[in-house]
């Protein structure tokens, strides 16, 4: 029996194969995608660490916190109009390179206090914020901008320390140090980076606090001693991008992620779904290589992390397209270098010995022949150097003393503090070959001429 089928029936049968057949192909290559996908974020669940925020321990501020913040976000619309890096950037690099006998230029400490003066009314606002608890900022669309601005409050913070240590003003100068310690805790918990930690080495340098100043900001400094906050910062912000992609994209929350619902956002997005699905799952393998660096002790960190970041140029050219443009493409490997990165633990914990060390000298009028030497009545124990879980090394002379750690290299250079160059992929790349890290406090009066 056969069955004679009209041309027109066959054409249209042919025509409709023709377009089924690709979206059908489509439908398939979108499945398969979102599936690779749920299995990434359940692997992710496997290793119990975040896919959301508020797994990640970002929670909403509390009403007694919100006083501090408003503060805070106020103080940092008028800092920004400032710019006290340029000056403060100088004065740090004519500290490193002085000798006994020289002074600080006056007209370098008088552009400094001209920055501080401007800045007055936004420091004003960032001593009130000081006096009150703060847990950071409500997450939400202006956190990003917030959190950006207090790196402003923060360097504004640091020039007013510094200008207070270079008048003599010691005991107000590590005052404002402890002030700038809240202020710079939102920063190391996001992408924002503050690197000039070293007021400590710079107001000793120039100043002689008295002891009760000494003793506090040694117990303010110790307090935010906390070398996790470099890995949990690298997870909240996978976890953050996340949740924002799998909600735009997929319906909900990524912490159910087979309770998806791929929503229609239009016909283009709906098309390039899969390859977005690809490119999020190879973005997720990324940041489990990243991590998996990230956890390991100090010393093996940074030979790890330097042989990812010599390829980071590729990486980044590779993955860039990857992200969403409000993340930014350098966001895994920006992160990842402060991830890797011990120096700001190790300038804390040098600040936090050589506070003590300034304590010894006031008891006894000299510095101590060894770290050891101030414990246990100044220390609890000697900071330890992370790259190697052996105390930090000292080194004094007549004209200063260095509190530091091996540095990268794992090799005692002699306190060779050679500053690194301020780019992060060039910095991490020289890790091979990079001197000691740690602080250098003068041990001569050092006054504006």
């Amino acid at each position: 029996m056969t069955f004679n089928v009209r041309p027109a029936m066959r054409r249209i049968a042919m025509v409709a194969f023709v377009v089924l057949l690709p979206i059908a192909a489509h439908g398939l290559w979108d499945y398969l995608e979102v599936q690779r996908l749920v299995r990434e974020i359940e692997r992710i669940q496997a290793k119990r660490e975040p896919v959301t925020e508020q797994e990640a321990g970002r929670q909403d501020v509390a009403p007694e916190d919100a006083g501090a913040a408003s503060y805070y976000s106020a103080a940092g619309i008028l800092a920004l109009g400032t710019n006290p890096y340029a000056v403060t950037t100088r004065v740090r690099n004519w500290l490193a390179g002085a000798t006994p006998g020289q002074s600080l230029p006056t007209a370098l400490a008088t552009e400094l206090q001209e920055v501080v003066a401007e800045s007055e009314d936004a420091l004003a606002l960032a001593d009130k914020a000081a006096q009150l608890p703060f847990n950071g900022f409500v997450a939400g669309v202006d956190y990003s901008y917030r959190t950006a601005s207090m790196r402003a409050v923060a360097e504004v913070l640091s020039a007013r320390s510094l200008s207070l240590g270079i008048a003599g003003k010691g005991d107000e100068a590590l005052d404002s140090v402890i002030a700038g310690l809240q202020a710079r805790r939102p920063l190391t918990e996001s992408r924002v980076r503050f690197t000039d930690r070293a007021d400590v080495a710079a107001v000793l340098s120039f100043a002689d606090p008295s002891p009760e100043a000494l003793q506090r900001a040694q117990t303010a400094l110790a307090h935010t001693d906390r070398p996790e906050v470099a890995l949990d910062n690298f997870l909240r912000e996978r976890a953050r991008y996340l949740e924002m992609t799998w909600r735009r994209f997929y319906g909900h929350s990524p912490n159910a992620p087979r309770q998806y619902l791929l929503p229609m956002h239009g016909v283009v997005e709906t098309i390039v779904r899969p390859w977005r699905s690809h490119r999020l799952v190879e973005t997720l393998q990324l940041w489990a290589r990243l991590a998996d660096v990230a956890r390991q002790p100090w010393s093996l960190k940074a030979e790890a992390g330097t042989r990812l970041l010599e390829n980071a140029e590729r990486v980044r050219t590779r993955y860039s397209r990857y992200f969403l443009p409000l993340m930014g493409s350098d966001l895994p490997l920006g992160l990842f270098a402060a991830a890797i990165d011990p120096t700001p633990l190790i300038i804390d914990r040098c600040s936090v010995a050589a506070l003590a060390v300034e304590r010894f000298k006031h008891d006894t009028g000299t510095v101590p022949a060894a770290l050891v030497d101030l414990v246990p009545r100044y220390l609890a124990a000697v900071p330890i150097d992370p790259l190697t879980d052996r105390p930090l090394l000292f080194r004094s002379s007549a004209d200063a003393y260095t509190i530091y750690s091996v540095g990268p290299n794992g090799q005692d250079d002699g306190g060779d503090l050679t500053a690194p160059t301020s780019d992060d992929r060039r910095r991490l790349r020289r890790r091979a070959s990079s001197p000691d890290s740690g602080i250098r406090v003068a041990a001569w009066p050092l006054q504006p001429r």
